[in-house]
């Protein structure tokens, strides 16, 4: 029953970002500095985990006429919606953070 579906991919697909960053330099960091970081790593991690969700949801048979077919295309439609209120949500945060903030207007060139 397996064999209907895609198989996972490889684990050369996959790539991994290390961000190295010493308790020092985080001890550097201004309030609002701490805050856009903590934030921002959170937005990166909401949309990782709902992309991943989409994609395990949309991961069914090219049978159209299955009522399996059709939940995992409900499933799918489901946690995209979610996913586009998060990348709107993000992008006012990003605006603001960017734009509204004297720490943002600083990093804001460097991007």
């Amino acid at each position: 029953m397996s064999s209907q579906f895609q198989s996972a991919p490889e684990v050369s697909d996959i790539r991994i970002h290390r961000v190295r960053l010493p308790k020092k330099a985080l001890a550097k960091l201004t309030d609002e500095e701490r805050f856009l970081f903590v934030v921002i790593g959170q937005i990166l991690n909401e949309v990782s985990a709902l992309h991943r969700l989409i994609v395990f949801a949309s991961n069914y048979p090219d049978h159209p006429d299955t009522t399996k077919a059709s939940v995992h295309a409900s499933q799918a439609t489901y946690f995209l919606r979610i996913f586009i209120g998060h990348l709107y949500e993000a992008h006012l945060f990003m605006n603001w953070a960017l734009y509204g903030t004297p720490t943002g207007k600083l990093y804001r060139d460097r991007m």
